[in-house]
């Protein structure tokens, strides 16, 4: 998602600078978009072979375009990054404290805990669940869990969760 890795973009993260950079719903908070950004001398090689082989179902919509401004503006103008970094952090050492993590894997606001087994992932989620902390375990690696907090939680309510 938008900001999720501690920037506006994770390719920010590793120092790159993508000839096509291609955004989904995340960048219209939700909203039914695609877009593909690059060059005009990259777009340019979409104008034909096939003829417009860039058009899209959800592209322009004029409610669309207004959310994924929204969230745009925000997401440049509100989100201080460097606050989200040092809340992941604190998580991140909050978390490591229990003993049945084993490996903890994190970028910006994106985290996956690894577990010694599924039924040790599966039992930390329902609890999570029923203390209101939305949780789930990687369907691609049971042994795995990931959280996803809000780019805004606070370092109150991160000792709280």
């Amino acid at each position: 998602g938008i900001g999720r890795a501690g920037s506006l973009f994770a390719f920010e993260q590793f120092n790159v600078v993508p000839d096509i950079l291609t955004l989904g719903k995340a960048v219209g908070s939700g909203m039914p978009i695609g877009a593909l950004v690059s060059s005009k001398e990259h777009l340019a090689s979409f104008t034909n072979n096939p003829m417009l082989g860039h058009i899209t179902a959800f592209g322009g919509h004029p409610v669309v375009c207004a959310a994924t401004n929204a969230c745009l503006e925000v997401m440049t103008t509100e989100i201080n990054y460097s606050e989200v970094e040092k809340v992941g952090q604190l998580l991140e050492s909050i978390v490591q404290e229990n003993p049945e993590i084993k490996e903890i894997r994190r970028i910006g606001m994106m985290f996956a805990f690894d577990m010694e087994s599924f039924e040790r992932v599966e039992k930390f989620v329902h609890k999570c669940l029923e203390k209101g902390l939305i949780s789930f375990w990687f369907l691609s690696h049971p042994h795995s869990f990931r959280l996803s907090p809000p780019l805004t939680i606070s370092e109150d309510e991160s000792r709280q969760a």
